[in-house]
């Protein structure tokens, strides 16, 4: 029987940075030398100057202006071109932090964890706007048609504050709000609560990345994901409280702990007696205190690419565009997905044995032959009988 561990990451997150001071929106230098400044306030603080050049990209929801990096189109930054509400908007979405971090320990060869950056971006005054925090549960057995059977039962209910009290005392409640994805036979995904007030998901994470072709790089089929939403005063209250309470001691399980405890006390899932009384968090939400308890941690990076493949890839764009260049001029483009192609089966095979930067390097002149007689491209030309051999030592 395996273990049972959990993982606990920050999904999500967006943030805002205010101009220091008002000016004519209308000119565009005074706009664009704005926008450059909190650019690059932004790259210091989150740390993403391994994110490669800065490229326009679509604004989104009523930003004027954006743009994002060449190496992660993932990671946005918006600027508002109105008179009354002048900030910039930077988005990370989860793709965006998992490529990151890719990123970061690729190049600069040290651990990253985004949450390091938060404690910058409070000294600054970057006001976050929206966090979401996941606590996957692996190799636990959680089962999401019971959890379901038992919110139709009203034996489990999400618990929720009255804001509206005396002033006393704050009176907590059942919100029996939720909605489902899927049949009542399976269940795909949970939801507590809706947008944009406050939203818990729960779902299969290793169902996720198995339609979407990607791996997890662990040996296991059971990943049960609880994702909430911190925004706007939450998504504020979140980081202040965390970047006070962890400042003096880091460590990724005094953060993570924190993090993941937040969530819980956030959306209180909670199991209920027969006359409804809450008798504390449910059975999956003690699951993970007992889990952050134990300190039993487990922090990957799913959909993890294969880190010297990724590499070799990196440097044969930044090194050989003009060889890309050539062989799209003289075979097509149709040629130059043939040739990404083949070199990704030679990877595969292990035929590329000392990487695949250096197997392009020591035959860039044999792989861009003219064709011959049949039609084969160049670097196809050792498939069947000839006498080519490619140097892979």
């Amino acid at each position: 029987m395996k273990d049972k561990r959990i993982n606990v990451l920050i999904d999500t997150y967006s943030a805002v940075s205010m101009f220091d001071e008002f000016f004519d929106v209308s000119d565009s230098r005074l706009l664009d030398k704005a926008f450059d400044e909190k650019i690059k306030l932004f790259i210091d603080v989150f740390e993403l100057d391994v994110l490669g050049a800065i490229v326009p990209c679509k604004a989104v929801n009523g930003y004027t202006k954006a743009v994002c990096f060449e190496d992660n189109p993932n990671i946005s930054i918006h600027v508002s071109q109105t008179s009354w509400e002048m900030h910039c908007f930077i988005y990370f979405s989860g793709a965006g932090l998992r490529r990151l971090k890719e990123l970061y320990e690729l190049k600069k060869g040290t651990e990253f964890h985004f949450y390091r950056t938060l404690y910058s971006a409070e000294e600054a005054g970057i006001r976050p706007s929206r966090c979401d925090v996941a606590c996957d549960l692996i190799d636990c057995n959680v089962d999401f048609n019971d959890l379901f059977n038992r919110i139709q039962n009203n034996r489990v209910a999400r618990f929720t504050t009255n804001s509206k009290s005396n002033g006393l005392r704050r009176i907590s409640y059942p919100d029996r709000g939720y909605s489902i994805v899927g049949t009542a036979n399976k269940i795909d995904t949970i939801y507590f609560g809706k947008r944009p007030n406050t939203l818990l998901r729960c779902y299969d994470k290793y169902a996720e990345l198995e339609d979407k072709k990607k791996t997890t790089g662990l040996d296991t089929n059971d990943i049960k994901r609880f994702e909430g939403e911190f925004r706007k005063k939450d998504a504020v209250h979140l980081q202040k409280i965390f970047v006070e309470q962890t400042q003096i001691d880091d460590s990724i399980n005094v953060a993570y702990s924190f993090l993941a405890s937040a969530l819980l006390n956030k959306f209180k899932i909670s199991e209920l007696d027969e006359k409804g009384n809450r008798i504390g968090y449910c059975k999956e939400f003690k699951l993970i205190e007992e889990l952050l308890g134990s300190k039993d941690f487990l922090f990957v990076t799913y959909e993890k690419v294969d880190s010297e493949l990724y590499k070799s890839v990196y440097y044969m764009q930044k090194s050989y565009l003009s060889l890309f260049q050539k062989i799209g001029l003289i075979y097509g483009e149709e040629a130059l997905y043939d040739f990404f192609k083949f070199i990704h089966e030679q990877a595969e095979s292990k035929v590329i044995t000392n990487g695949t930067r250096s197997f392009v390097e020591n035959n860039k002149d044999l792989l861009l032959e003219n064709f011959d007689k049949t039609g084969i491209y160049p670097w196809r030309s050792n498939d069947s009988d000839n006498d080519i051999e490619y140097d892979i030592i």
